[in-house]
């Protein structure tokens, strides 16, 4: 996860890895274009790495993701209102883990984190809690 995930190929064959370490990612095209097999393939190389927490929301009620429920962290599949009022409350959530890591982040001392981005060393300390999350909205 810290050096990228495969994606696929560009039209030279040559590879394409997706950072996802302190990135944010938005896929878009209109439907039926691979949209979602795209985000289950990162979701999927996320999974391996045992240190990443997976909050998973699909919101279509389509059961895109169902085969990873079993991995997730945090998981929610349809379009009613208790799972729309799930990711909501999963946002509200993300929110307080931002402003922890962020604080956390800050009292690190410029010998162990100099430019204030987590490393695979730094997100290895559990005492930190600045594993890898990913929250996937779909």
């Amino acid at each position: 996860m810290f050096k990228g995930l495969p994606l696929g190929s560009d039209p030279r064959g040559r590879a394409i890895t997706v950072p996802l370490i302190q990135h944010n990612i938005l896929i878009g095209s209109q439907p039926g274009q691979g949209k979602t097999g795209a985000m289950r393939e990162l979701v999927c190389g996320a999974a391996l790495d045992p240190s990443a927490e997976l909050w998973l929301h699909e919101l279509k009620g389509s059961g895109d993701f169902d085969p990873l429920a079993s991995v997730a962290h945090r998981f929610v599949s349809g379009i009613d209102d208790e799972s729309i009022g799930s990711a909501a409350k999963s946002l509200n959530l993300l929110r307080g883990e931002l402003e922890r890591r962020a604080a956390a982040l800050k009292k690190l001392p410029a010998d162990v984190c100099p430019d204030k981005r987590v490393t695979r060393q730094i997100a290895s300390r559990k005492s930190l809690g600045l594993h890898p999350l990913i929250v996937v909205i779909d």
